[in-house]
């Protein structure tokens, strides 16, 4: 399955992997992403159980509410 990430979820992606891996604390993390810690561990759960896609905005590539029908 292909994910489609923008240069935000790739960098977010990227700080919670090296968190996962020990190559950076929570706290750092927390810094680096404008985060609380408790959010980034929260991200941290989310990647380890869904993978990659969990990072990704669930509504990333839908059509808005607000948008007028096309005719």
């Amino acid at each position: 399955m292909l994910i489609t990430m923008s240069e935000h979820d790739i960098n977010r992606f990227k700080v919670i992997q090296d968190v996962c891996d020990r190559r950076l604390r929570r706290c750092d993390a927390a810094e680096l992403l404008g985060l609380s810690v408790r959010q980034v561990q929260r991200l941290m759960n989310r990647l380890r159980e869904f993978g990659a896609s969990s990072l990704v905005h669930h509504l990333c590539g839908k059509p808005g509410n607000r948008r007028y029908p096309s005719e």
